[in-house]
């Protein structure tokens, strides 16, 4: 009875050794599968060039430096014409413009009105992103409304055209982020 109890106890050792090596090796199946496809999918970057069809015409990058011709006839009648350079923000420009709006604004934000926060953010954003504003343009933007948020709205459209958010946008169809952050362990 002894031998036929430690026969069955050895044979249920096996069984559950054997079951151990038997998950362990589908373990390390998997992990090699995902190692594979992680491998697979670093020699294929990703070109988002390649996200338009061929029939889709393929707009050029846009430069950081962008040149801007402004003609601006002044209350006191005078015209002006001048190229100004367009440069889009780096991180430390975004941070500059931040702590001159937070200066401009001289107190609590939530105290001013929204037409004082737009010519606020509008001045700090003119004040970064234009490199070498001729005189002119430093006198009239600050006191011509129509010029200052003409100036702005352009200036945001270079900075929205070099990060470049409509690639592979089609007709009818919704943006295609350019960032992707994926995690296993948050998916």
């Amino acid at each position: 009875m002894v031998l036929v109890k430690g026969a069955y106890i050895l044979n249920q050792g096996f069984y559950f050794v054997n079951k151990f090596y038997k998950d362990l090796y589908f373990y390390f199946l998997l992990e090699l599968h995902s190692i594979k496809a992680n491998m697979n999918q670093e020699k294929r970057k990703m070109d988002l060039r390649n996200l338009v069809t061929e029939d889709e015409a393929i707009k050029p990058l846009i430069k950081r430096e962008l040149p801007l011709i402004i003609t601006y006839h002044d209350p006191e009648g005078e015209r002006h014409q001048d190229t100004v350079i367009s440069k889009v923000p780096d991180g430390d420009g975004k941070l500059l413009i931040e702590r001159k709006m937070a200066l401009l604004s001289a107190g609590p934000w939530e105290n001013l009105s929204p037409l004082a926060k737009l010519r606020i953010e509008a001045i700090a954003v003119l004040s970064v992103q234009l490199v070498q504003p001729p005189e002119w343009l430093n006198k009239w933007a600050v006191i011509d409304d129509e010029l200052l948020f003409d100036l702005r709205e352009q200036l945001g459209k270079h900075a929205n055209l070099y990060f470049r958010p409509s690639v592979g946008q089609g007709a009818g169809d919704s943006a295609v982020s350019r960032v992707a952050i994926y995690s296993k362990e948050l998916a």
